[in-house]
């Protein structure tokens, strides 16, 4: 900017964006100001730009974690030389308080003449999640030690694992806390997800953890339960002869997977699949209580309906390691 309360500082005008963007003050944004800092909008558009392969850098990383997926993950400040960016598309999983900033990082891109990047990159935002007594967490306040994710997550360990010990005191230790592990995990991914991202999260512990109904151990549950019925039954599956209705129910619930998969995708709403493969586990639930796999009426009919398990089977785990939920074949 050459003159005005600006004067000295390189700015973006958006002035043609007015319109899609909304609540600008002014036409332009400030990328470096007075002074030659650097402002936020600049770095986030820096960034950005980075992630879809427009420019380089010479971040150098090393080793952060290791995932439960076997994958390494990198953090920047090491010296090790690694391959990122270059992205086809860039989803922000951000706060839907920062909706403005992102279609300014949206914006930019097209007012920079990148039209491609601008229309492959998208704000995948949430409300907030509070935890019992709907407290507002700020890392500003403070307030928030204790009662982050992470112990979240371990506390919803520790209480599967209560669960886990009375229901089989048989296991060993080191299976017990597997299991518990995986149902910590299920139960925090799924309460998370099942809300739109246009609503506020109530966190339950309670609810969370059920092992019936609407949740993330539930599922788990439903899908170790058909693995028992397959390894009881041991018979090779094929779909064959069918009589009652809620066969044919859960069989047309199954041919709806890629569909949900697809528009859960497009719409960036993971609670779409969830929904589904609650539906999906309720239909089954009916259909073993119905339909008996081993001690069904004829040979034919426990071919058919193992085979109608083991799709089962196949759908639901490929649906909650879309989620990040890992399967457990016995619970």
């Amino acid at each position: 900017m050459e003159e005005g309360e600006d004067e000295g500082c390189v700015v973006i005008d958006l002035s043609e964006y007015e319109e899609q963007i909304g609540e600008m003050k002014k036409p332009y944004k400030i990328l470096f100001r007075s002074d030659g800092t650097a402002t936020y909008t600049a770095k986030d558009i820096a960034l950005t730009m980075w992630k879809f392969g427009i420019i380089e850098s010479s971040f150098q990383y090393k080793k952060f974690d290791h995932q439960p997926n076997d994958e390494t993950l990198w953090s920047t400040g090491g010296d090790k030389d690694k391959c990122f960016g270059d992205a086809d598309q860039v989803i922000n999983v951000i706060g839907a308080p920062q909706k403005y900033p992102m279609k300014v990082i949206k914006y930019s891109l097209k007012a920079l003449g990148y039209e491609e990047e601008a229309e492959n990159f998208s704000h995948c935002h949430f409300k907030f999640v509070y935890l019992p007594g709907k407290v507002s967490y700020s890392g500003r306040k403070g307030n928030w030690v204790g009662k982050h994710g992470d112990a979240v997550l371990g506390k919803c360990k520790e209480l599967a694992l209560e669960e886990v010990e009375k229901r089989h005191e048989e296991l060993s230790d080191e299976k017990k806390q597997k299991i518990a592990n995986k149902v910590g995990v299920a139960a925090v991914r799924y309460f998370l997800l099942k809300f739109t991202r246009e609503k506020d999260i109530d966190f339950s512990f309670e609810k969370a953890l059920s092992w019936e109904g609407d949740s993330g151990p539930y599922l788990l549950y439903s899908t170790a339960r058909a693995h028992e019925i397959l390894d009881k039954t041991k018979i090779e599956p094929d779909f064959t002869e069918y009589e009652e209705e809620i066969e044919f129910e859960l069989i047309r619930e199954l041919d709806k997977f890629e569909s949900v998969v697809k528009q859960g995708y497009h719409s960036q709403e993971p609670a779409k699949l969830i929904h589904y493969l609650k539906g999906l586990a309720e239909k089954f639930n009916s259909f073993y209580h119905k339909c008996p796999v081993k001690d069904a009426e004829t040979e034919k009919l426990a071919i058919s309906r193992a085979a109608i398990t083991e799709a089962y089977v196949d759908v639901m785990e490929e649906g909650l390691n879309l989620l990040g939920i890992e399967p457990l074949e016995e619970m």
